[in-house]
């Protein structure tokens, strides 16, 4: 069962909350929200008492040009999770990117030779390389993550976000309506969307190690009668 639930939490985050009047075409088609909701909203929901949404994570995401580096980029800025009023401390999907650092994308420090502890300028700003991540053959691979405070004032979206990324529970009969109706309560200004193969898998996983945990314990039971016969 722990090796389980490490599987799913590595799965990351399945429900992706933005602002109601984000255009989902665009959306898509741009990989990033136009639009933008305010920081708080992220914090509300946190407090709200919702237990079908964990692990709220607001975020600030945009495709610039690095002037410095001439090359289209992702710039993704992030904080710590919003802590769920009430409930016991869980460990981060995502850890926090220290003020004055970044976390590079693949292709961009296997291109520019870049390593943790080197230094870029960024939109004039430097910032210190703190980690390198892993190829994932996604858009990962060209984003740079860092401070969403940081990211905020660099884009002048001061206080703004345009996505809260968050973990949808897979207890039973929690569908999408179920949360879509629970946001608009809490959130009517905003929609969601589901990362389908996520919850797909993590919902076979949870299966399987039920199912793994009914046949240990039939077998531990007909050990047990033998040993008694």
């Amino acid at each position: 069962e722990d090796a389980y639930r490490k599987i799913m939490k590595g799965l990351g985050f399945n429900i992706l909350i933005l602002p109601k009047d984000q255009n989902l075409s665009e959306f898509h088609a741009d990989d990033f929200a136009s639009k933008t909701m305010p920081e708080e909203y992220a914090h509300r929901l946190a407090s709200s008492g919702v237990v079908v949404i964990q692990h709220h994570l607001p975020s600030h995401q945009r495709k610039i040009e690095w002037p410095e580096r001439k090359r289209r980029i992702i710039v993704m800025g992030v904080r710590g999770e919003v802590p769920i009023q009430g409930s016991s401390r869980k460990e981060p999907l995502l850890v926090a990117v220290p003020k004055g650092c970044v976390a590079l994308g693949y292709e961009l420090h296997r291109s520019l030779g870049l390593a943790e502890g080197d230094e870029i300028i960024l939109c004039g700003r430097t910032f210190t390389v703190d980690a390198c991540q892993a190829e994932r053959g996604s858009k990962d691979d060209i984003t740079i993550w860092m401070d969403l405070g940081e990211a905020q004032a660099m884009l002048d979206a001061e206080g703004r976000i345009n996505a809260i990324y968050a973990l949808k529970c897979m207890c039973a009969g929690v569908g999408m309506e179920k949360i879509r109706g629970e946001l608009g309560r809490i959130l009517p200004d905003t929609q969601a969307i589901e990362f389908a193969s996520q919850v797909l898998t993590r919902a076979e996983a949870r299966e399987r190690a039920a199912e793994d945990a009914r046949v240990a314990i039939e077998a531990e039971a007909r050990n047990r009668a033998h040993m008694r016969g």
